[in-house]
């Protein structure tokens, strides 16, 4: 009985420990949803968590000396362990947007490969991300409408972030980022094919030279956006065959490479394991599509 009332004790004082904060807007004090808190130990990483959509998060991790909070659309802020409060203020920066009007624009038109013929499948999890180039085959700039992808398989109510980047000047990777807001999507469970993420409050530039459009993965959770621990914590969507160098993979914060060419690494892979070149099936990218307003 007394081991009992030990253990009792031992988790008792563990939940007592960890420390529960909330992201708030610093101007609204509305909760800042699925903002990244990061956690350094002498400017090294040691733990990566999301709050929840109402901004909340419980800092399990005791051995830390700064906290990192972030999202899109803040400026970002460094707080030294004893300077860490039930509050974290975010405060918002302000995107320079070209002044247009979409309002009674209904020349809508699909770019990307929406319609390509279903290869396999790719996917994401928590702190990962997918990035695919979608060229500008209209002819003229726009502005986008909606993002569109086709899912496979979603076991459970799953939480994304979107993002969008400029190409890097010269090369073929992502560059300047340019989303202009917390763009925040939810693939519900059991949710299969097309799917539509409505973009037009954003005023999101389709530029001629094209776009990187990227999915972050935040993880699976609740019907209030509570980030839940399960099984298959993960989506997974259609993609085509193709070698193009146009899909690109982010793996999760402690790997510090960059963006992934995932074809590249295919075929590397596949020659320091001795053969000449992957089959035409294993390269491949995800079915990502766009709607804009021309």
């Amino acid at each position: 009985m007394k081991l009992f009332y030990t253990i009792l004790l031992v988790l008792f004082c563990f939940a007592i420990k960890a420390q529960s904060i909330v992201i708030l807007n610093a101007v609204t004090k509305e909760p800042v949803p699925f903002a990244t808190v990061l956690a350094r130990l002498n400017q090294e990483p040691v733990s990566r968590d999301y709050c929840n959509q109402d901004g909340s998060v419980k800092i399990s991790i005791k051995n830390y000396d700064v906290l990192e909070v972030s999202c899109i659309g803040f400026t970002a802020v460094a707080l030294d362990k004893a300077a860490v409060g039930a509050e974290v203020l975010l405060q918002p920066v302000a995107f320079q947007l070209d002044e247009v009007v979409i309002t009674g624009r209904t020349n809508v038109v699909t770019v990307g490969y929406i319609d390509r013929k279903k290869n396999d499948f790719s996917g994401i999890a928590a702190e990962f991300k997918d990035a695919v180039f979608i060229p500008n085959t209209t002819g003229n700039a726009g502005y986008i409408k909606s993002f569109l992808f086709k899912i496979v398989k979603a076991k459970n109510r799953f939480a994304y972030r979107l993002h969008f980047y400029k190409r890097a000047t010269g090369k073929s990777y992502p560059g300047e980022e340019v989303t202009p807001a917390n763009i925040i999507g939810f693939v519900e469970k059991d949710t299969k094919g097309l799917t539509e993420l409505d973009l037009t409050e954003y005023t999101i530039e389709f530029p001629e030279t094209g776009i990187f459009v990227s999915i972050e993965g935040l993880g699976a959770c609740d019907g209030n956006g509570k980030i839940i621990e399960a099984k298959d914590a993960y989506i997974t969507y259609e993609d085509f065959q193709s070698a193009e160098p146009i899909y690109f993979h982010q793996p999760e914060f402690f790997i510090s490479t960059g963006w992934i060419n995932q074809n590249e690494r295919i075929i590397r892979d596949y020659k320091e394991n001795g053969n000449s070149k992957p089959p035409v099936e294993a390269l491949r990218v995800p079915s990502f599509g766009l709607k804009v307003y021309r």
